[in-house]
């Protein structure tokens, strides 16, 4: 679909050469030649941007700006002036200009300026949409979930009650006296009423009494139990690990369903590890941000084991029914992950579910809260972002380029921008003549604005460095695009919009990577 450009301008010639040029360029034009005019456009007609003078008869394009920031926030305002000033430039953007040029500008660069501008509002409304898609996706599984959990209990209250009246048949057949039948039938019911209460407990959405828990601690005792030691004795081929944590996690917050639910996903873990059978265990503490701009401070409790699962999937491994049909995952396993999932967010927690890159092992991420706030200035490791390594940021949006530069040097890393394709190709030719040491990694922007997108820059950038590592950066998965550049080397792809907690993760996966 053309986009529609609005150009408000009361120099003739001015607004006949603008028109021209855009049209030129694909926009669909619609022109107005004073303030009052292009408010009747603006009230009768659709438009994705408007190109506006800022001195004219009022109302002046000042005044056109605050009535579009008043009446319609989303629409994009360029102020294009011959009377210019820092000040005019402050003001026109304090009262919602998404640019400010000054005349005379040349036609390639109010072009360019505009289709950044247009690029930036579609990306907004992509992310908007993928945040809307992803709280109704979430939702909808959490309803899921809490569906299957209570149909797991009714399965299992039905098994049960089977088996027991079975076994109560037989012995009544066995002995055969109308007394003992009797008082083996109430024992029976005895039995029923007791599993309903069991059902019941477990289909309550409440949360069960939380207490301090040294998760260390818990898991040590369990993984030196007789029990434990047994299971690892039937599987000998399986490796375990479980390496102390520097520093010790603080104490969490949790109740003993969830205790008991980590010890279950453990043990699962053992029986379901596959090809090179190894299962870790470990703690580490990450600081999460969260919306509006708080943060908190989590226990991560880990499990990996070997396990060949598609990175689509993972999403769906505390998802029973999907575990058995599509990995044939048999038994217990699958309904202990999903009873974890929920007893976790039950305590305030929740849970991330990842696969390695190669697909060949499977990493369940529990998030625990603390029993304590963490202090304001914490020394704890922050997403196991070690700093210190260099950065070279490529994105034509220089509010995602500047936001992209506070999260890395949050994480510790040293970070280079560049505002399109062209400049980080000219920043590595410079470096390379100089015999001076390149970027540790480069995050680079899917859609660039300068003829060019993040493939084409990185396979420029590999001609010059070929082991430079790189992850693209987009609003949406190209996937034709992607895997070709994986194909010759990519990293690895991220996707907008992005945590604080992904985007470390992420670039310590592959910084790590030998």
């Amino acid at each position: 679909m053309t986009d529609r450009i609005l150009i408000v301008d009361d120099d003739e010639l001015v607004l006949t050469g603008l028109a021209e040029n855009l049209m030129r360029e694909g926009y669909d034009v619609t022109t107005a030649s004073s303030g009052r005019e292009a408010l009747d456009v603006l009230g009768r007609t659709p438009v994705d941007l408007v190109l506006t003078d800022l001195v004219m008869e009022q109302p002046d394009g000042m005044a056109l700006l605050r009535h579009v920031a008043a009446e319609a926030p989303d629409l994009p305002v360029i102020v294009l002036t011959g009377h210019g000033s820092v000040a005019s430039a402050i003001d026109t953007v304090r009262h919602g200009a998404a640019d400010y040029l000054l005349k005379p500008a040349r036609p390639d660069e109010i072009a360019h300026r505009i289709r950044s501008v247009l690029n930036t509002r579609e990306l907004k409304k992509r992310m908007l949409r993928e945040r809307a898609r992803a709280q109704e996706q979430r939702q909808t599984y959490d309803a899921r979930e809490a569906h299957r959990a209570r149909t797991v209990a009714v399965e299992r209250f039905a098994a049960g009650l089977s088996v027991e009246i079975s076994a109560e048949i037989q012995r009544a057949q066995e002995v055969l006296k109308p007394a003992i039948v009797e008082a083996r039938l109430a024992e029976a019911i005895a039995g029923l009423q007791a599993l309903a209460q069991r059902l019941a407990r477990f289909g309550s959405s409440e949360r069960s009494a939380v207490r301090p828990f040294d998760l260390v601690a818990l898991m040590r005792s369990h993984v030196e139990s007789d029990g434990f030691l047994a299971l690892l004795d039937a599987h000998p081929q399986v490796i375990f690990e479980f390496p102390p944590s520097q520093p010790p996690p603080p104490p969490v917050a949790i109740s003993e369903e969830v205790a008991q639910a980590l010890r279950g996903v453990v043990d699962v873990a053992v029986r379901l590890t596959t090809g090179e059978r190894r299962v870790r265990v470990g703690t580490r503490l990450e600081h999460v941000s969260r919306a509006a701009g708080s943060s908190d401070h989590f226990v991560v409790f880990c499990v990996r084991f070997a396990a060949t699962v598609r990175s689509q999937d993972a999403d769906h491994l505390c998802e029973p029914y999907f575990a058995e049909r599509e990995l044939g995952w048999k038994g217990a396993g699958p309904f202990v992950f999903a009873e974890a999932c929920a007893a976790v967010r039950r305590s305030g927690g929740f849970v991330d579910v990842r696969t390695t890159p190669d697909g060949r092992a499977v990493e369940l991420a529990f998030y625990l809260p603390i029993a304590s706030p963490m202090p304001e200035e914490s020394s704890a490791p922050r997403l196991r972002a070690r700093g210190g390594e260099r950065i070279l940021v490529v994105d034509d949006s220089e509010v995602h380029r500047n936001e992209a530069r506070r999260l890395l040097e949050e994480l510790g890393y040293d970070v280079i921008l560049a505002e399109n394709g062209a400049a980080a190709v000219a920043w590595v030719e410079r470096r390379i003549r100089a015999g001076e040491p390149l970027a540790d990694l480069m995050l680079i922007d899917l859609f660039l604005g300068d003829a060019s997108d993040g493939v084409d820059v990185f396979r420029r950038i590999r001609d010059l460095h070929p082991h430079q590592k790189a992850i693209l950066v987009g609003g949406f998965v190209e996937i034709e695009r992607v895997n070709e550049a994986r194909d010759e080397g990519l990293s690895g792809y991220l996707r907008k919009p992005f945590t604080l907690e992904a985007l470390g993760r992420t670039i310590r996966e592959v910084l790590d990577e030998p």
